[in-house]
Formats: C-alpha cells, sequence, structure tokens
C-alpha cells in the first residue's frame, strides 16, 4: 500500500470516527440538560469505543508496514503513535467507565464531551502529520 493509499483509508475512518463523535456528543448535551438517555449514551460510546479501537490497530499495522517498507522515509515511529493511541483509549476508556458506573449524569455527559475533544484533536493532529509526511515523500521522489 503506497502512502497515499495508506492515508486516504486512514482519512476515511477519521470520517466515520467524526459521525460516531456527532451522535455521541448529541446524545451527551441531551444528558448533560435532564434528559433520562443513558442507555443510548453507554450504547453510543461503546460504538465510538469499538471504531476508534480498530482504526486505532489498523493505523498502528499500516504505519509499522510503511516504516519497515521504507515507503515513507520520515514516517513516525509507531512506537510515538502506539503511545498516543494508549492515552487516547485511556480517556476514552475513563469516559466509558464514567458512563457505566458514575450515577451523575451531569458529570457523566461532561466527561464524555472531553473526552470526545481529545479524539477530534488527536485525529486533527494524525491529519497533518499524514500531510507532512505525504509532501515529504513527494519532494524526497521527484527527479532532481
Amino acid at each position: 500500500m503506497t502512502p497515499r493509499q495508506t492515508r486516504i483509508e486512514l482519512l476515511r475512518q477519521h470520517a466515520e470516527i467524526r459521525q460516531l463523535i456527532a451522535e455521541a456528543r448529541r446524545v451527551s448535551v441531551r444528558v448533560q440538560a435532564g434528559e433520562l438517555l443513558r442507555r443510548d449514551l453507554k450504547a453510543v460510546v461503546l460504538h465510538l469505543t469499538d471504531a476508534v479501537q480498530a482504526h486505532n490497530h489498523r493505523e498502528e499495522d499500516l504505519l509499522r508496514a510503511e516504516s519497515l517498507s521504507g515507503a515513507s522515509p520520515r514516517a513516525e515511529h509507531p512506537e510515538l503513535m502506539t503511545k498516543q493511541h494508549f492515552e487516547e483509549h485511556k480517556a476514552l476508556h475513563s469516559a466509558l467507565l464514567d458512563v457505566q458506573l458514575n450515577p451523575d449524569d451531569v458529570h457523566v455527559a461532561k466527561a464524555m464531551l472531553q473526552a470526545l475533544d481529545s479524539v477530534i484533536d488527536h485525529m486533527a493532529s494524525e491529519e497533518q502529520s499524514f500531510a507532512f509526511r505525504d509532501a515529504s515523500y513527494e519532494e524526497d521522489t521527484k527527479p532532481g
């Protein structure tokens, strides 16, 4: 898979995750406003967590393969991506536990919104990195 194909696949996954985040955000805001939608929030957060986990595993595999193949000489180290993903998972997992265990709906909704913002920020950072790697790779392969 070329660096460009990798980027396209990962950006498509980010778009899907953003749709799930939008849904989780809508439910969180409604819970924060006092609506009794705790069960709905649990379901959407679980679905989002599964999607993010699947994306992170795929991303790590693709970036590791890219790095090992030498396809992108300036690719980030997979270990760094794994650490970032671990932190992202930790925030989502904490929010998911809150949804499951914390009886305070307003607190749960607020924590969920913060976790969602964290995932959005992380994806934006990754997307900038993808764009930089693509530009760097193209420069390195242009005839001199």
